[in-house]
Order: structure tokens, then C-alpha cells, then sequence
């Protein structure tokens, strides 16, 4: 009915529907970009200390990763606090026997159980790490998060093996079925989603990939050095030579990483500003899906994204934020209206 406010995964809006009426169907869509990371809770937080909700009705648990967004959404460094505060690892059980019996091909419900408990020994259940990674990119998406996040709070032991696997799917290269959905877009590796959740240990490893492994390894890299905020800003520099790579989706994942990581990423707002005005030839063919959109419009849309997140230190912007404003794609001079909303200047505010 009219009025009704609809909350949704965004897949679900992409996949469309059949409309059954003999009208149009309009929706209002409201993009959120989160334009700073995290110290504390952005809402009134009566308890920072996460549980299970009552009455949860998941068919599955994963406790290990809902805690690990909880602990992020509350601003903390360590994102596995929280699980490790609710769970005993001295009753967790025995290390070699959980590992043995974490089967690829057994039940899902068994699976996640011996993975929770493999996360709850945290950092003492390295010898599980290869039997993890087995469960990575299999077809089970719960089984998968479940496996990613373990890996996460094993830690420091888990990075030489994730970080090997990832170089070996860089030097292997595309293949006949790379992972795109829209204009180009990748999903990024389970074991590039899990150096994420480990955090510090892996960004030394992950700048150095993000120099060497091939197009798509790199891609993988330089994602999960985006995913750790400011926690990887040592990686930086190496963004920055990112920009000038002749993959536009090289290019566009260090251009969300180093909008996601801030810090020294304003020194290269200049160079950042400049894709909101230049292309190449190879940027201007039609990618994928319906809108028609070029990688050189994802690019500029990613630009826009990344300088809206500096806020005012994105000043040396501001010429290319107003030339996009009359952008052919929508979404760019969209984001550009937001980047320069958030610039602070008169003269942004007067475009």
C-alpha cells in the first residue's frame, strides 16, 4: 500500500519481479555511504557486549561473524572481542579431532558446529587452518562465512596459507568464468574476505601481493586492504600507484580502498580528480548489464564515492566535482553533488 517503507538486501531489488498489476511501479531508492570509520556506536548503544537475539529464528549460526560486524558497527579495533568474551576456549575440544571431522561434503549444520568450535579456540587452532580453507568458495554460503571468519579469529597463523592462495589465483589468471556480475564488477576470493577479518597481521603481506600477483590476485589484495580502514594505512602509498594501472577494475578497487581507509589517501585526491575528466579507449566499450554503463562510468562513479568520504580535505577537488555534475551518468553527477555537499566550500554549495 502507499506510504509502506520497505527494508531489503539489495540483490533482492536488482533481481526485479513480475509486476501482476497493469501499473507502473515506482520506488524511491536511498543510497548510504558511510563517510568515516567507526570509533563508537553511531546510535544510542545501551550495551556494546553482543548476544544472540532472543527468539532467533536463523537456520544457522554464525554468531562468529554476526559478532565481528557488531564489534565493527561498535567501532572496535578487535572485532572478535565480543565472540571471545561470550565463549570458553577451554572447553572448546580437541583441536585435531575438530579439524579431522570438518568434512566439505557433510552436513551444513555439522559443519558450522565444528567451525564455531574452531573459532572459539581462536589463535591455538592453527593446525585447523588448512581444514578451513577447504571449506572456503564452496557452494554453501553459510558454511563459507562460517569458515571465513574462523580463519579471522585463528589469526596470524592463517595469513601465509590465505595470502599463498591468493597468489596462485593471480598467477592462474581470469579463465573462462570470472566471477562479474554488473559493469564489470568482481566478488572478491572467500580467502581475500578472510585476510580481511585478520586485520594487521595480513596488511604487510597483502601490500606486497598487491604490487606482484596478477590482475585478478591484485584485485583480491587490494580489496582486502579497503576492508580494514585505517588499520591499513601503511598501504597508502601502494593505492596510489594502483591509480595508474591500465585495469579499470584494478583501479576502481583501490579507489574504494583508499576512500575506505582515508588518512594519507588525500594526497592523492589530485590524481583522483583528474578520472572524473580523462578516459582511454579500452575504458569506453559496454561491459555488462542493462543500463549500458562503460567501465569509464563506474570509474568516475567510484572517484565521486571515494572524495565524498574525505569530506573538506577534498578541497583540490572541487573544479572536476562541478564539471561532473553534468556527467551523462546519473550516478556521477550524483555522488559528485554529495562529494561537493560535503566539501564545505561556498562555491560547492553554490554548484
Amino acid at each position: 500500500p502507499a506510504g509502506s517503507l520497505w527494508i531489503t538486501h539489495f540483490d533482492v531489488v536488482h533481481a526485479a519481479g513480475i509486476n501482476l498489476s497493469d501499473r507502473v511501479r515506482h520506488m524511491i531508492k536511498f543510497i548510504y555511504v558511510q563517510r568515516s570509520e567507526r570509533t563508537v556506536p553511531s546510535w544510542n548503544c545501551v550495551d556494546e557486549r553482543w548476544s544472540n537475539p532472543d527468539g532467533l529464528e536463523s537456520p544457522w549460526d554464525l554468531e562468529v561473524a554476526w559478532s565481528h560486524t557488531w564489534d565493527w558497527m561498535c567501532g572496535k579495533r578487535d572485532r572478535y572481542e565480543n565472540f571471545r568474551l561470550n565463549h570458553d576456549a577451554g572447553s572448546a575440544g580437541d583441536i585435531t579431532e575438530l579439524a579431522q571431522s570438518l568434512d566439505p561434503e557433510g552436513p551444513v549444520g555439522e559443519q558450522l558446529a565444528t567451525i564455531r568450535q574452531l573459532a572459539i579456540l581462536g589463535p591455538a587452532a592453527a593446525e585447523a587452518v588448512p581444514a578451513l580453507m577447504a571449506m572456503l568458495n564452496q557452494d554453501h554460503q553459510a558454511a563459507r562465512a562460517g569458515a571465513v571468519y574462523a580463519l579471522g579469529a585463528i589469526g596470524e597463523a592463517a595469513v601465509s596459507p590465505l595470502i599463498e592462495r591468493v597468489k596462485e589465483a593471480g598467477e592462474k589468471g581470469w579463465g573462462d568464468e570470472a566471477p562479474c556480475w554488473n559493469e564489470g564488477t568482481v566478488t572478491p576470493m572467500d580467502e581475500a574476505h578472510a585476510l580481511a577479518s585478520i586485520g594487521s597481521p595480513a596488511v604487510a603481506p597483502l601490500i606486497e601481493l598487491a604490487d606482484a600477483a596478477g590482475e585478478w590476485g591484485r584485485i583480491n589484495a587490494i580489496f582486502a586492504l579497503g576492508e580494514m580502514d585505517s588499520q591499513a594505512a601503511e598501504a597508502v602509498p601502494t593505492l596510489i600507484r594502483c591509480l595508474e594501472d591500465d585495469s579499470h577494475r584494478i583501479v576502481r578497487t583501490a579507489l574504494d580502498a583508499l576512500g575506505t581507509i582515508g588518512g594519507d589517501a588525500v594526497s592523492a585526491v589530485p590524481r583522483m580528480s583528474r578520472f572524473l575528466t580523462e578516459t582511454r579507449p579500452e575504458w569506453e566499450e559496454v561491459t555488462t548489464g542493462r543500463r549500458r554503463w562503460i567501465a569509464r562510468d563506474q570509474v568516475r562513479v567510484n572517484v565521486a564515492e571515494a572524495i565524498s568520504r574525505l569530506g573538506s580535505q577534498a578541497i583540490a577537488a572541487e573544479d572536476a566535482l562541478i564539471e561532473a555534475l553534468d556527467d551523462e551518468c546519473g550516478y556521477v553527477a550524483l555522488y559528485a553533488t554529495d562529494a561537493l555537499q560535503h566539501l564545505g566550500s561556498p562555491r560547492g554549495q553554490r554548484a
